[in-house]
C-alpha cells in the first residue's frame, strides 16, 4: 500500500495498521531538523506477468506488487537567506541483499532558470542538471520537479529539503525499482505540500508524473506500466489494465484463491531498460506503426498499435497480423526508414534514429501484437472457476510471450538456462518479463507443497551451475498493496 504520513520527532507513537519499513533512527545524520516534520511515503515494486514488454504500444498487461518496498521521507526546512543557498539533501539506503548506501547534495538553483529565484527550468533542460556521478538522484527529484510544474508549485533557489530513500526493492532485477521510488518520492512530496489528501484530482496524477520523470529527466526509456502497477497494486490480486492516456483498468483477480501461485526469481543478470536491445526493439514497433499508417495497410489511424486489436473482432485480427507481417520489411536500417519516411517515428523517447542500425521491424509488431491478445486470453482464463489443465493454458500463453522475446533478442544466455530447468512436471509454465535481457524470471505453478520444493530445487540447480553460493539468486513469492487503497495518515504526536 502507498502510505503517506506526517512524522515529528517528539515522542513516537504510531497506527500500527498496514506495513511499511522501519523508520530511520539515526536522522539527524541524515540531515533532518528535530524544529520541522518529515513526511514520508511507501511504494512497493512489481512482478510483470504479462504484456509488460509491449506497454509503450499500448498493450494489455496483467501485474502483480511484490512484497519488498521503497520508502521516502522528506523534509522542507528554513529557507536559506542568502541568494541562491538552498540546497536538496539526499540519502539512498538499500537493504535489498547487500546493504549500500548513497549521498549527495545539490544546489536548488542547478534547477533553475540563471539563478532565478522561482522559474524552474524546462523539463527538456533539467535532465542535463545531473551528471553522470549523480545521475541516480533524477530517480529521486525528478518526479518532485513534474509533480511541482504541473500543480504551479513555487519552488524558490532559497528552498533546503533533505531527503531520504531506504529500499528493499532490488535495483536491475526487473521488478521496477525505479518506479518505487519515483512514486514513494512524489507521494511524500505531495504530502508535504498539502495535496495528497485533495481528492483523487492530483494524487492519480501521480503514475503519470512519475513516469513522464524518468522518460524526460532521466532519460530512460519505459513505458507507463511499471508505474500504474506499483501505485494501482492489491495485495495477493493480479491487476490488468491498458498501457493507454488515461489507463483502462480492469477487474482486478484474486489470485490466491485460484489455487495457483507465481513466482519470481532471479535471474542475476542486470536489467536496464536503457540498453540498446530494449530501445530498439521499442523503436523499431513505432517504426512498423508509422509504416502501416504511412502504407495504408489499414484503413484506419492507429492511436497506439495495440489499438488494432480492440478495432477488429477476434475472428478479423489472426488474419490482420498475417496480413500486416507480410507486407511489412523483416527489418530496415535506420538510414533507409529516414530515407523513405522521415525522422519521426513518432516515439521522442527513442529518437533519434540511429541511421547505422538495424531494426527488425516484423518481429517487434508482432511481439506487440500478439502479447495484447496473450493477456486478454490469460485474463479471460482466470475468470474462470479453474480446474487443473487452465493451470496448463496459462503456462501455454507464458511460454508463448517468452519465444516470442527470443525473437527479438530480448533475452540472455543466462535467462535460457533458467527457463530451461522450469521446463518440467509442476511447473506450468515459465517466461523472462519486464523489459527482458536479464532481470526477474516468471514462473506459474499451483499452489501447494510440492510445487514449491520443485522450484527451489530448479533454483538451487542454476545457483549451482552459474557458481553462486546459497542465497544469492532471490525467490520473489509475496505480494502487498498499491495505491488503490484509501490513502492512510499517521501522525506522530
Amino acid at each position: 500500500m502507498i502510505q503517506t504520513c506526517l512524522l515529528y520527532f517528539d515522542s513516537i507513537k504510531m497506527d500500527t495498521s498496514g506495513s511499511f519499513q522501519q523508520f530511520p533512527s539515526n536522522l539527524a545524520t541524515h540531515g533532518f531538523d528535530v524544529k520541522y516534520p518529515i513526511h514520508f511515503a511507501s511504494s512497493p515494486g512489481r512482478m510483470d506477468v504479462l504484456g509488460g514488454i509491449a506497454d509503450y504500444s499500448g498493450s494489455r498487461v496483467i501485474q502483480m506488487p511484490i512484497e519488498s518496498h521503497t520508502s521516502a521521507y522528506v523534509q522542507r526546512k528554513w529557507k536559506s537567506k542568502k541568494p541562491g543557498g538552498g540546497t536538496i539533501t539526499l540519502t539512498s539506503i538499500s537493504n535489498a541483499g547487500r546493504r549500500t548506501k548513497r549521498h549527495a547534495k545539490i544546489p536548488m538553483c542547478t534547477f533553475f532558470v540563471n539563478n532565478r529565484e522561482t522559474l524552474l527550468k524546462k523539463y527538456e533542460n533539467l535532465n542535463s542538471a545531473f551528471s553522470q556521478d549523480n545521475k541516480w538522484c533524477a530517480y529521486i527529484i525528478g518526479p518532485i520537479l513534474v509533480c511541482a510544474k504541473e500543480n504551479n508549485i513555487q519552488l524558490s533557489i532559497k528552498d533546503n529539503f533533505v531527503i531520504c530513500i531506504t529500499s528493499s526493492v532490488p535495483e536491475g532485477k526487473g521488478v521496477s525499482s525505479s518506479a518505487a521510488v519515483e512514486i514513494a518520492s512524489s507521494m511524500a512530496f505531495l504530502s508535504l505540500l498539502g495535496l495528497s489528501l485533495r481528492t483523487n484530482k492530483v494524487r492519480k496524477h501521480v503514475p503519470l508524473y512519475s513516469f513522464f520523470a524518468e522518460n524526460t529527466i532521466v532519460g530512460v526509456p519505459c513505458g507507463m506500466m511499471d508505474h500504474l502497477a506499483c501505485f494501482y497494486g492489491k495485495l495477493k490480486h493480479l491487476t490488468p489494465f491498458t498501457c493507454s492516456l488515461p489507463p483502462l483498468m480492469g477487474k482486478v483477480q484474486e489470485f490466491s484463491e485460484k489455487n495457483l501461485r507465481l513466482w519470481g526469481i532471479d535471474s542475476t543478470v542486470r536489467h536496464f531498460n536503457g540498453g540498446s536491445n530494449y530501445a530498439h526493439v521499442r523503436a523499431a514497433a513505432f517504426m512498423g506503426r508509422h509504416i502501416i499508417m504511412k502504407e495504408s495497410l489499414l484503413s484506419r489511424t492507429l492511436e497506439t498499435l495495440c489499438s488494432i486489436n480492440r478495432v477488429y473482432n477476434s475472428e478479423q485480427f489472426n488474419k490482420l497480423h498475417e496480413f500486416i507481417e507480410m507486407n511489412l520489411p523483416e527489418a530496415i536500417t535506420g538510414n533507409e526508414f529516414i530515407e523513405i519516411y522521415g525522422y519521426d517515428h513518432g516515439d521522442e523517447i527513442t529518437l533519434p534514429i540511429s541511421r547505422e542500425s538495424v531494426y527488425y521491424i516484423r518481429a517487434s509488431v508482432d511481439l506487440a501484437l500478439r502479447e495484447d491478445v496473450r493477456v486478454r486470453k490469460f485474463e479471460q482464463i482466470l475468470h474462470r472457476d479453474l480446474v487443473q489443465m487452465d493451470g496448463y493454458a496459462l503456462g501455454v500463453l507464458l511460454r508463448d510471450s517468452h519465444t516470442s522475446y527470443s525473437r527479438c533478442s530480448m533475452g540472455s544466455p543466462t535467462t535460457e538456462i533458467l527457463i530451461n530447468l522450469l521446463d518440467i512436471p509442476h511447473i506450468f509454465g515459465a517466461r523472462i518479463s519486464g523489459g527482458g535481457c536479464g532481470g526477474l524470471v516468471i514462473c506459474l505453478t499451483n499452489d501447494s507443497e510440492e510445487a514449491e520444493e520443485v522450484v527451489k530445487e530448479a533454483v538451487k540447480k542454476f545457483s549451482a551451475l552459474q557458481n553462486l553460493g546459497a542465497g544469492q539468486v532471490r525467490l520473489f513469492k509475496g505480494s502487498s498493496d498499491g495505491a488503490n487503497i484509501s490513502e492512510l495518515l499517521f501522525h506522530f504526536l
